[in-house]
């Protein structure tokens, strides 16, 4: 990415990390409120995908990735919580 479109994205980046979180958040509700069962399976699952990335994107040259996986990951945690989920150990 150049210079010009890396400053574009980080003054766009938490708005759209915002958004996307919220966004997720409501789709995730969704799922609960329609079939819980699989609400939580994927919630769970989610979980499991995300947490890995979370020390892998710290080192990558940029801040971009950092931001979108930390917004998952903080909309899949809130909605857990939310819903009464609890993540394996």
């Amino acid at each position: 990415m150049s210079a010009i479109s890396d400053f574009i994205v980080s003054v766009m980046l938490p708005t759209i990390e915002a958004v996307g979180k919220d966004k997720l958040v409501d789709l995730l509700q969704k799922l609960h409120d329609s079939d819980s069962e699989k609400y939580s399976a994927t919630v769970i699952a989610g979980h499991a995908f995300i947490k890995p990335l979370i020390e892998f994107v710290g080192k990558t040259e940029n801040k971009i990735d950092d931001g979108i996986v930390a917004s998952i990951n903080q909309a899949i945690s809130e909605s857990a919580a939310k819903n009464g989920v609890t993540f394996p150990a």
